[in-house]
């Protein structure tokens, strides 16, 4: 009878669960091999899986690995269906049978990523790859950027901002056209975001600041085309300036994005001053950088930027007296 005990319990033991990253459909076989670590929002990811050919068994009777395909990488996140979502061709990895992609996700959450067999562009006659095409569907868990072991200066960013210049150098005093995109970097050309949230009654909330803080300025540049900003506006001095874009591409929340402008010119005469208050505001860039790039929690850059621009007042208003 004491034999008969394993026997009974091996019969009797519920079915071992289904191994998530195995899929078999058709005529091939995916494993998806995610890295170890897991998944991380803000930062380029490596998403590889091999594919094997199931009904072309080789000369020891085993499946083939698949050799030639165009395999389309897809992810989204279900709950959020406006937010733009990774879209490529897979590469080869190097290793018969494998592929991979390197998707850029905008922030934590729920994600589904879908595998799509493409048939190729020239398929010879006779060829036992499938000519239909054959999608495999996969949940990704990833997690937000603040629990990634990586430094922020090693993340990368969904999004980026876009700043063109007419004439190309901006002279202090005279007229300057800026032309403003926000683009994907995730995508394959740096596609630009032409859907936008609303955000403070508007859709993009441009900060031009000077790197001494001795300019200041809040604008809304107006939407002249797809995904295209412009405002024509003038800078008083010459210098390094700072451009701030608080936007929100649709589904991906706010989004305080980066750039910088060059401009010359011949610097104004300082006004004659006179001593007043030894009240003094500075301020220095911290050494990790400005959060560029990153989702903004509980609001945008605009009450911080304000901030900024009061300790400038502050400073010019209680150092310098113009007469």
């Amino acid at each position: 009878m004491l034999h008969l005990v394993p026997l009974i319990q091996l019969f009797s033991a519920e079915p071992a669960p289904a191994d998530p990253t195995l899929q078999r459909q058709g005529s091939y076989e995916v494993a998806l091999m995610l890295p170890p670590g897991g998944l991380y929002a803000e930062q380029e990811m490596e998403i590889e899986f091999r594919v094997l050919d199931v009904e072309t068994p080789g000369p020891d009777g085993l499946a083939q690995p698949l050799r030639r395909a165009r395999i389309r990488v897809e992810a989204d996140m279900p709950s959020m269906p406006a937010m733009p979502k990774f879209d490529e061709i897979a590469h080869s990895e190097g290793i018969p049978g494998v592929f991979g992609a390197h998707p850029v996700f905008p922030h934590g959450g729920d994600y589904r990523l879908c595998l799509t067999i493409q048939s190729p562009q020239l398929q010879k006659v006779g060829d036992p790859g499938s000519a239909t095409p054959v999608t495999f569907e996969f949940p990704l868990q990833v997690r937000d950027a603040a629990s990634s072991p990586r430094t922020p200066s090693q993340r990368v960013r969904p999004f980026a901002l876009d700043v063109t210049t007419k004439p190309w150098r901006p002279v202090a005093g005279e007229p300057v056209e800026l032309t403003l995109a926000v683009r994907m970097t995730s995508s394959f050309e740096d596609r630009e975001v032409t859907d936008f949230d609303l955000q403070h009654e508007r859709l993009v909330h441009l900060f031009i600041v000077r790197d001494d803080l001795s300019v200041f300025a809040h604008e809304h540049p107006e939407l002249t085309g797809p995904g295209t900003f412009r405002l024509r506006w003038q800078f008083p001095q010459p210098g390094r300036y700072r451009i701030f874009a608080d936007v929100a591409p649709k589904g991906a929340g706010s989004q305080v994005l980066s750039a910088t402008v060059q401009v010359d010119g011949e610097p104004a005469p300082p006004p004659k001053t006179t001593t007043g208050s030894t009240t003094r505001a500075d301020f220095a860039w911290p050494d990790e950088g400005m959060p560029v790039g990153r989702t903004v929690p509980g609001g945008s850059l605009i009450p911080l930027l304000a901030c900024f621009k009061f300790c400038s007042m502050r400073r010019s208003t209680s150092r310098t007296v113009s007469r």
